[in-house]
């Protein structure tokens, strides 16, 4: 029943699933004007999100804080890790976690230009988000005709979660950008469609899955034997390169993958105690729609449609995002209904924008007095995602205090700095951002909380045994020429270290309302002869 329901919608050629052994024939691509329209189309928006919706320095402090975290890697990439050994730099230890592409995309353009701003990274996010647009325009195109490939190009560039996401900076966009283009290569081009999916996996984590299966589903339903051995010879030899570049760097050529699953699926790093009432609901939805998705993959498999890279693309993405849900740890991660319109989900609801656009013209768009209300539910459809921009922008407005206090924190730490390095926290990166691009601090000012002496030692209570850790932590303060800390409040080991030295430590600032201390450090007193 499936496979028929998508015969008639799709109006599949039975002979087509033999189209391998022959040649494949492509309509002409559209004009230029129309895919630099449909480009601009996407792009107006996304930078109008950037320079008038929102503050272009904030792009959603401790909601998306992930984009100041990827702003971090590739400032620091650019001042400290090329210069060690070529290599990904972070406070936080997750230099490799997300992969490799966009910091040393962000490295190369800061390297060229001496950029480091926040809104480089936005604008840098929606220029790929907007060839995203470009590339489901050019592939419906190809296969459905100009109609649909127009209805789903306006889809994409006015679809509200897809330019709030693609404004915010995430790094999403750069991976399926480049997935996108090795499908559209496909058949055509097999060594350059092998090349960007390689390339693909150096942008995200998940893109490891996506490429990957695309890889594996072509190679089985290719019938054309050169084909399969340049797209094999293509993505194998730029994988290898960058699979020996992590296994070099961290010593686990897998690196993003692996922790990313280990953090997120089996849940090492999902810090909730228990899965919430709320989450429990949701479950059931997640699994029904990883069950579909399921479907849709095994009948693309089935069908073997010309299209079937795309479907694979489409259908795996529902199935990644609502089995990482709905069937493993990081259902803790589900925080209400708003993340329905967060990152997640701007290629899903593209992908079924495309389905549903796909069913309008090849049903009732096909009567021509009738082909008007296809068009009628395309513009519906768009005008009823602009009302999502309510709960958005009011939670973005709600975040706005804790850029503010980003900034206050930055300015206070500067107006007592004198010199010496900054002891900051790992995982606050808008602060690093704020003292940075407002403070005028370097990366040469600061050293990161996570590689104290504390993250190495064996002994799990340091300070029933301070005799034997005093010289380590102490000589590490004088070392490292740490004049200032800024900590949590819960930072216990921190208050203890004051505690047991506090003739080393001065008390400069309480911010109470920040939820941080700011102690003074005095190494004049650390002699290090008399530890």
């Amino acid at each position: 029943m499936l496979g028929k329901f998508f015969d008639q919608i799709l109006e599949e050629d039975e002979k087509g699933i033999k189209q391998e052994e022959k040649e494949v024939k492509f309509p002409p691509r559209p004009s230029w004007l129309l895919i630099v329209f449909s480009f601009l189309l996407a792009l107006l928006p996304r930078l109008y999100t950037i320079f008038v919706l929102t503050d272009p320095q904030n792009p959603g402090c401790n909601w998306y804080e992930d984009v100041y975290h990827h702003w971090q890697i590739g400032y620091l990439t650019w001042k400290i890790g090329i210069h060690e050994g070529f290599r990904l730099w972070d406070f936080k230890g997750m230099e490799y976690f997300w992969g490799i592409g966009h910091p040393l995309i962000l490295t190369f353009i800061s390297a060229l230009t001496g950029l480091y701003d926040i809104v480089v990274s936005r604008i840098l996010s929606a220029f790929f988000g907007s060839l995203v647009v470009v590339l489901v325009f050019l592939i419906s195109h190809r296969f459905w005709g100009i109609k649909i490939a127009l209805a789903t190009a306006l889809f994409g560039a006015l679809n509200q979660i897809g330019i709030f996401n693609d404004a915010s900076g995430m790094i999403e966009p750069l991976g399926l950008t480049f997935i996108l283009l090795a499908i559209y290569l496909w058949p055509k081009k097999p060594f350059g469609s092998g090349v960007f999916l390689g390339l693909s996996i150096f942008m995200r984590a998940e893109t490891w899955v996506f490429a990957v299966g695309i890889f594996l589903a072509v190679m089985i339903l290719e019938k054309n034997f050169d084909k399969r051995i340049t797209l094999l010879s293509s993505f194998v030899g730029i994988n290898l390169l960058h699979i020996k570049f992590l296994f070099d760097k961290t010593g686990n050529a897998i690196y993003p993958v692996y922790w990313n699953f280990m953090a997120n699926a089996v849940g090492k790093w999902m810090y909730a105690p228990f899965v919430t009432s709320v989450q429990e609901q949701i479950k059931p939805v997640f699994v029904a729609l990883a069950i579909l998705s399921a479907l849709g993959i095994l009948w693309t498999f089935w069908k073997r449609p010309k299209y079937y890279p795309f479907f694979l693309l489409g259908f795996g993405n529902w199935f990644f995002i609502a089995g990482m849900f709905g069937l493993t740890m990081y259902l803790k991660a589900y925080y209400g209904h708003l993340v329905w319109a967060t990152r997640f989900f701007p290629f899903p609801y593209f992908f079924a924008s495309v389905l549903l656009i796909i069913f309008l013209f090849k049903t009732i768009g096909r009567i021509k007095f009738l082909s008007i209300f296809a068009w009628i539910a395309v513009f519906a459809i768009i005008l009823a995602t602009q009302f999502v921009w309510i709960p958005v922008l009011a939670k973005y407005e709600s975040k706005k205090g804790d850029w503010e206090i980003a900034q206050k924190m930055a300015q206070y730490l500067r107006e007592n700095y004198e010199g010496g390095r900054v002891l900051i926290p790992e995982a606050i990166p808008s602060f690093t951002y704020a003292m940075v691009r407002f403070r005028g601090f370097e990366a040469k000012d600061f050293t990161g909380e996570m590689y104290d002496p504390f993250f190495y030692m064996d002994d799990e209570h340091p300070f029933d045994n301070w005799g034997d850790h005093r010289k380590d932590v102490l000589s590490w303060l004088k070392r490292e020429d740490i004049k200032l800390m800024v900590f949590p409040v819960s930072r216990k080991n921190y208050l203890k270290l004051i505690e047991k030295e506090p003739e080393v430590f001065e008390l400069i600032g309480d911010r109470g309302g920040m939820r941080f201390l700011f102690y003074k450090v005095k190494p004049n007193l650390i002699e290090l002869e008399n530890l």
